[in-house]
């Protein structure tokens, strides 16, 4: 069986609020299921949004400003490239649910 990966909020793996899981298979091999994620919804995203804002706030007043900056952009950089690999992946499933050549 797949291993069942959850949501990681306020320092815990948890469930996401729906119970549903969706598989990721590989696609070199369509009967391979890679893992079951869990199926987020917004509910879900806001829960950890408020999370990573409540565990930030206190925090951030501690340091001086050229620390939290430098944090700033170390976190914009790595939001950036989850986009991009989420944009990536997106095409890449596009491109195999209508059989066209991956590039």
């Amino acid at each position: 069986m797949a291993e069942i990966h959850r949501d990681y909020v306020a320092g815990q793996w948890m469930e996401c609020k729906s119970k549903t899981t969706f598989p990721n298979v590989n696609p070199a091999n369509m009967g391979d299921v890679v893992g079951l994620f869990q199926a987020s919804g917004v509910k879900d995203a806001r829960e950890a949004c408020e999370a990573a804002s409540e565990a930030n706030e206190p925090s951030a007043r501690k340091y001086e400003s050229a620390i939290r900056s430098k944090a700033f952009r170390s976190r914009i950089r790595s939001v950036c490239l989850r986009t991009m690999v989420i944009v990536v992946l997106f095409h890449d499933i596009e491109h195999i649910t209508k059989g066209l050549p991956m590039i």
